[in-house]
């Protein structure tokens, strides 16, 4: 079986529609899960039917579960992060303002695993890529989730 690959989403359209609707940066939880749910379907290389298909799967399953199973606990948090602070394995994510050229923003809102580090740099493994690819950020341009 063939894997399309997937172009991406358009995340600075995105952000403006989260943004014309209401969610600014006082209510950044609600874009950032938007950006991640985006992300993670660009990650799976989906064929545009299959893409489509998942969304709308996902949207009928938060109508008929609107607290998506979640439970009072603890609540995750994405905080700055740095170097020898945090280990190896931590969840990381680019910051979604973290590029502003179109190669680098092309990275903004990726999650991935903290793997290494060299050079002053953080090597984040992506979630969802097949191929487990990454990429290595300065990082004053990652975000670590932490739990409050």
């Amino acid at each position: 079986m063939e894997k399309h690959k997937s172009t991406g989403s358009d995340y600075a359209f995105i952000e403006r529609e989260l943004s014309a609707a209401g969610y600014s940066k006082n209510k950044q939880q609600i874009p950032d899960a938007v950006a991640m749910l985006f992300a993670v379907l660009d990650s799976q290389e989906l064929d545009p039917e299959d893409r489509r298909a998942a969304a709308q799967l996902f949207s009928s399953l938060v109508e008929k579960d609107g607290d998506l199973g979640n439970k009072a606990g603890p609540r995750s948090i994405w905080k700055p992060f740095y170097l020898g602070m945090f280990s190896y394995g931590v969840t990381v994510r680019v910051r979604t303002d973290a590029y502003d050229t179109p190669a680098g923003s092309r990275h903004n809102g990726l999650t991935g695993i903290f793997v290494s580090a060299h050079a002053g740099r953080a090597l984040v493994q992506y979630h969802g890529r097949r191929d487990g690819s990454g990429h290595e950020h300065h990082p004053d341009r990652l975000e670590v989730l932490v739990k409050q």
